[in-house]
């Protein structure tokens, strides 16, 4: 498929993943599918547009990985479950990726709600990331093309619970 898999994982919290697969069906402007892995906890319910999956525990890097590797879209875009994003998020990096496919991957800013004042995240973001200098990217907004992740192997799987997208951004940078 040439467009975007978007890759949603969750664990044990179905009130964000049905809001945010909601606003992954929405998107407007690009090729995309919806691939959901969910881990440990009982199954959510979801639209039969989405492609699901789960796993009997909790184990983000596996999650992730699954995620990629049934996905058919050119380009994946990783998303957390509480992630509500707007309807051109999906073509927004897709038209990145064309400009320069070969960018290793693409990290969008990040506004929890639970922040609440917009000035105060971005204040935060562009401290973290001055001139686009990512030295690491959340996997809550980030793009990468297939081929880099199947040059890379994917996510390491044995980081089970936290960074993974940190060790994957090295891996990136690195290449």
């Amino acid at each position: 498929m040439r467009g975007v898999s978007i890759a949603i994982s969750s664990s044990g919290r179905p009130e964000f993943l049905q809001r945010a697969v909601v606003c992954a069906l929405g998107q407007r402007g690009v090729e995309f599918e919806v691939v959901v892995v969910e881990q440990g906890g009982v199954p959510t319910p979801l639209p039969p547009e989405v492609r699901y999956y789960w796993l009997p525990e909790a184990h983000v890097g596996r999650a992730r990985n699954l995620s990629w590797q049934v996905s058919r879209g050119e380009l994946l875009l990783f998303l957390d479950d509480d992630v509500e994003c707007r309807p051109d998020l999906a073509r927004g990096h897709w038209v990145h990726y064309l400009q320069d496919p070969s960018r290793g991957a693409l990290a969008g800013l990040m506004i929890p709600q639970s922040w609440g004042q917009r000035d105060l995240a971005l204040a935060f973001w562009r401290q973290q990331f001055p001139q686009g200098n990512y030295h690491w990217m959340p996997t809550g907004n980030l793009s990468v093309p297939r081929r880099v992740m199947e040059e890379l192997g994917g996510f390491d799987p044995h980081l089970s619970h936290a960074c993974e997208d940190s060790e994957l951004t090295l891996r990136i940078r690195l290449r």
